[in-house]
């Protein structure tokens, strides 16, 4: 018989509560642009490289960003929401963009079409154990990774090509 393993879902409450932000920057400028590298995934003896640089805008950024995060961490749908949400929902300040932010339990539930809040407090988890969040010392406020949260409207997109 097969002995079943017990998965622990980790809770908020869970992750650490940090003094100052683990994060390098406190706000990012309103002028930083972002480059992002779309690379191949195989490789060919005989292949040939062809690169194509092109802008994108806000509306596209925020979906290039949940594509990462999906793609390379894992992080599923509910985490996914909760980014969006928060990335949607930055404090502008007169230096930049505030990299804490103060969670609204009920507009994001409703914003996202939940029926409870645990969902969110789910897709917060996720976004803790992935290091894209902090908690602070205030209930329901976190610093924001400034890799991951980068307020602009145009982000630079390299993508690489190789033909076989």
């Amino acid at each position: 018989m097969k002995k079943m393993t017990e998965v622990k879902i980790k809770m908020i409450r869970d992750y650490p509560i940090k003094e100052t932000s683990p994060f390098t920057n406190k706000y990012v400028s309103k002028d930083k642009m972002l480059s992002v590298s779309v690379l191949p995934n195989r490789t060919s003896p005989r292949t040939r490289d062809i690169t194509n640089t092109h802008r994108v805008e806000k509306d596209e950024i925020v979906g290039i960003i949940t594509q990462h995060l999906q793609e390379n961490l894992g992080i599923a749908l509910s985490g996914l929401n909760i980014f969006k949400f928060i990335y949607n929902n930055l404090e502008k300040t007169k230096k930049g963009y505030k990299l804490k932010f103060k969670m609204n339990f009920e507009e994001c539930r409703e914003s996202n079409g939940y029926v409870s809040t645990q969902s969110v407090w789910h897709g917060l988890a996720e976004l803790l154990d992935k290091d894209i969040i902090a908690r602070t010392k205030i209930p329901g406020t976190y610093f924001l990774n400034p890799n991951f949260f980068i307020p602009t409207n145009t982000i630079s997109v390299t993508e690489h090509y190789k033909l076989t």
